[in-house]
């Protein structure tokens, strides 16, 4: 940090720059001498840079056993596919269902506004009408109640 004026002995920025990349750089040596190293517990067990140890969690499997392993995980593989496959066509069949029904609900929608909009015909003169105008258009509208 920069000195203030409260903490005249604080370190310059220069200083601070110089040190942060130092660092830097020494944590980026550590990793990288840390990539290809044998952990201490594997080292134990027989471990070598190339060998994998002797037991524990990352020994290497036997032939018989990374055999049972790679049938295992076909035989999930395949039972997923199965699943998903059968899951797929139950949607596909609900689909078809709900295309259908929202086809027969939009026809019952279309066939209730014609009737709700189409006003029944009345054969008043017209001077009847023009004293009754707002009355003459409830009483012609009929409108079904949904529910």
């Amino acid at each position: 940090m920069a000195p203030s004026a409260k903490n005249l002995a604080g370190t310059s920025r220069p200083h601070a720059h110089a040190k942060a990349r130092k660092a830097k750089t020494q944590q980026a040596r550590v990793a990288l001498a840390n990539a290809n190293r044998v952990a201490k517990r594997d080292v134990r067990r027989g471990a070598r840079p190339g060998l994998l140890p002797n037991s524990g969690p990352q020994a290497a499997l036997s032939r018989k056993k990374a055999r049972k392993v790679e049938k295992a995980l076909a035989h999930a593989a395949k039972r997923r596919e199965e699943q998903e496959a059968v899951e797929g066509s139950d949607e596909d069949e609900e689909a078809d269902e709900e295309y259908v029904n929202a086809e027969d609900e939009e026809e019952e929608a279309e066939v209730e506004m014609k009737d709700a909009v189409e006003p029944k015909a009345s054969k008043k003169s017209k001077k009847s009408k023009k004293g009754k105008k707002a009355v003459a258009t409830t009483t012609d509208m009929e409108v079904d109640d949904i529910a």
